[in-house]
């Protein structure tokens, strides 16, 4: 059996004590952080991190380079500002720290859904009263089914591995993962293991599935029933993620559409959507075979027809991605799965994959409708906001959102590219954000709201800026429909394109390029 660590504060006649034995030592601040593992070794101890449990938001302790070598635990009872933070964010991501947050409080919430987002360890400390267990309940579906890439998030990431019965926890130190390994030493005591209480009390916990993660932590919360409704959705979590896991280790044949998922169906009998398949009588099923940046041209051409054929309606194949940007679709009278015999219009997007010219008028055609028709790109809901991100970004008088992805390894520009026009921006006055997704490299210099957003969310976002590059497809299309000036640098052919790649030559011409975009929309 491995040895426990001893967490014990920095007491250098403690720490003699503890030669040869693993250790983890709390101090104040991180300024005597690289001080006190330094002791540590020097006597013989074992250093296993250093924990530090601090008064101060995060952004207003010091980060420097010294703590590069030390295992760091960082215990804050706020989050803080973001822009006090944000200088020291590339520090953060280079050190060995797992940062430790109250749950309680939605800047704390959102404080470690950005850090996890930024690739940064963090854990949220659950405390005994007073708990948004909905709130948890929604960071713990974020840190185990997010499919943006992201750091772990403790102690869900742990659960969701272990699946029921839950493993203990020392809610306090939720990053140990193994807690009856630790016990605590404080001046003058005895070590004390983290164990939690043995046996079940009488009433609700009875016949909790958390009691064998909790051991009585939770008891006051009890009565009101939100820690086991908690604990009751971190089991299902669980089960989704190891299905996920499953289906990313045998993956189903594309050539059929896939069955609706749980969460599709579920979907689909809150809306009321879903029809039995014999009334769908001479409906005509769309098999759309292409992504959400064709999806939102497919919902244009459904708009205009529908309103030239009053009456016109059309099933819609279920396909994952097609869901959120068409629900409710004034064209689309079910979504489902067509029955033997269904007369089915299949349309491959594969011809457009990207921001081409004439891709919206090719699929017109496809429904009949006589071309050239005007391009209107039209959503069937109202735009949609995360407020409590947006009031983060530093907003300035002119801001660019930028997005890099591309859909094609081919097309990809080098992410230093993108960092020198950041950086000729920013000497503009010009704010920048980074918006995209799974994958996405961040581009040093602007702000990063990699992963954050529903798709919905992303389609929104251009409304709030003057300009946009990007060579995403999607985004280039979201712009066009929040009708902010976009520019696509590269050489795929489209009315956005600027026909120049973000090259050393080209980039003087491409910050020109948003100038002149910018104050044509300010003015």
């Amino acid at each position: 059996m491995n040895s426990p660590v001893t967490i014990c504060p920095h007491n250098r006649q403690i720490l003699k004590g503890l030669k040869d034995r693993k250790v983890a030592v709390t101090v104040r601040d991180t300024g005597t952080a690289a001080r006190a593992a330094a002791n540590a070794r020097a006597l013989g101890a074992d250093l296993v991190c250093i924990i530090v449990e601090t008064r101060l938001p995060l952004g207003r302790l010091a980060w420097h380079g010294d703590l590069a070598s030390i295992p760091l635990i960082v215990i804050a009872p706020f989050f803080g500002a973001f822009r006090d933070l944000e200088p020291h964010i590339g520090l953060l991501k280079d050190l060995d720290v797992a940062i430790h947050l109250p749950s309680h409080g939605a800047g704390n919430v959102a404080g470690l859904r950005i850090l996890s987002s930024l690739g940064i360890r963090c854990a949220a400390v659950i405390g005994t009263e007073g708990q948004d267990w909905d709130a948890i309940a929604d960071l713990a579906t974020y840190a185990v089914l997010g499919p943006a890439p992201h750091a772990p998030i403790e102690p869900f990431t742990h659960m969701a591995l272990s699946g029921e019965p839950f493993p203990f926890i020392d809610w306090d130190f939720p990053c140990f993962t193994g807690s009856q390994r630790f016990v605590r030493f404080h001046d003058g005591d005895r070590p004390q293991a983290a164990t939690g209480a043995r046996r079940r009390p009488a009433g609700p916990c009875r016949a909790c599935a958390g009691w064998t993660a909790c051991r009585g932590r939770f008891t006051a919360e009890a009565a009101q029933g939100g820690c086991s409704s908690f604990f009751r959705e971190m089991a299902d979590i669980a089960v989704r993620r190891a299905r996920q896991a499953e289906a990313r280790a045998c993956p189903a044949s594309a050539a059929a559409p896939a069955p609706p998922s749980e969460t599709e169906a579920r979907e689909d009998e809150e809306r009321g959507s879903a029809h039995p398949l014999q009334e769908t009588g001479g409906l005509t099923w769309i098999d759309f075979r292409g992504g959400p940046a064709q999806a939102l041209i497919l919902s244009g051409v459904l708009r205009q027809v529908s309103e030239l054929h009053t009456g016109r309606r059309y099933a819609l194949v279920a396909r994952t991605g097609l869901a959120q940007i068409l629900m409710k679709h004034p064209a689309i009278e079910m979504t489902g799965h067509p029955p033997k015999g269904a007369r089915v219009l299949t349309i491959r997007a594969t011809g457009f994959p990207g921001p081409r010219e004439g891709e919206y008028q090719r699929l017109a055609a496809s429904f009949g409708l006589a071309t050239p028709v005007e391009e209107r790109l039209w959503v069937p809901w109202e735009f949609e906001d995360e407020r409590n991100l947006l009031a983060l970004i530093p907003w300035k008088e002119k801001n660019v959102l930028i997005c890099t992805a591309s859909g094609s390894p081919r097309k990809d520009i080098p992410v230093g590219r993108w960092e020198s026009l950041v950086e000729m921006l920013g000497r503009d006055g010009m704010g920048v954000v980074q918006a995209g997704g799974r994958g996405d490299p961040y581009v040093r210099g602007a702000y990063n709201i990699l992963g954050l957003l529903t798709e919905r969310q992303f389609i929104s976002l251009p409304r709030h800026f003057d300009v946009v590059v990007t060579s995403d497809a999607l985004m280039t299309h979201a712009a066009r429909l929040c009708r902010t000036p976009v520019i696509v640098p590269g050489d795929s052919p489209g009315p956005e394109s600027t026909g120049l790649s973000l090259t050393a030559a080209s980039l003087a011409a491409i910050r020109s390029a948003v100038a002149r975009a910018v104050e044509g929309h300010q003015g």
